[in-house]
């Protein structure tokens, strides 16, 4: 069982009526209550104004003290070293039209097919949508050596 899944039958054993499901599509899921959230390759599939906004409306519907786990390719400088030693599975490019690049793209003709985001950008967004980060547990999709067997990123968040 995934990281995610794992995590979503937790939720539905401990919140109960507090749970819904919303199906972005087969592989893209957002599971919603007021006291936990949970997005499973969602972020790495959303363009930047996309992920603010998803990020403003568990602001909104999460209590105080919720728990959100979501997914994501954090680029940050360990990420960098293990795509430059050839480590990544998939290419992401840059994406030319912004003036400060917080995210990375892997077909730039369909950008929505993967999307890797500036580690230091998406914790910004916790922090603005008072989101305390408590864990990360980094995935191998850039070459690292993963101790779960994910391919994405992961953050754990309690909403303060």
């Amino acid at each position: 069982m995934g990281l995610i899944a794992a995590w979503t039958s937790f939720l539905k054993r401990s919140i109960g009526g507090l749970y819904s499901r919303l199906n972005t599509s087969a592989t893209e899921k957002v599971e919603v209550g007021e006291r936990a959230v949970a997005l499973a390759s969602v972020f790495t599939h959303l363009l930047p104004d996309d992920v603010k906004h998803y990020f403003q409306e568990i602001a909104r519907v999460a209590k105080r003290g919720a728990r959100t786990i979501s997914a994501y390719f954090l680029f940050n400088d360990e990420a960098r070293s293990h795509i430059r030693a050839g480590g990544i599975r998939f290419p992401l490019r840059k994406v030319r039209s912004l003036r400060k690049q917080v995210y990375r793209v892997n077909d730039p003709d369909v950008p929505e097919k993967a999307v890797a985001y500036e580690e230091d950008w998406i914790r910004a967004l916790h922090l603005r949508n008072r989101l305390s980060i408590v864990e990360i547990t980094y995935g191998n999709w850039s070459g690292r050596t993963d101790l779960v067997g994910c391919l994405e990123d992961t953050i754990i968040a309690v909403k303060g």
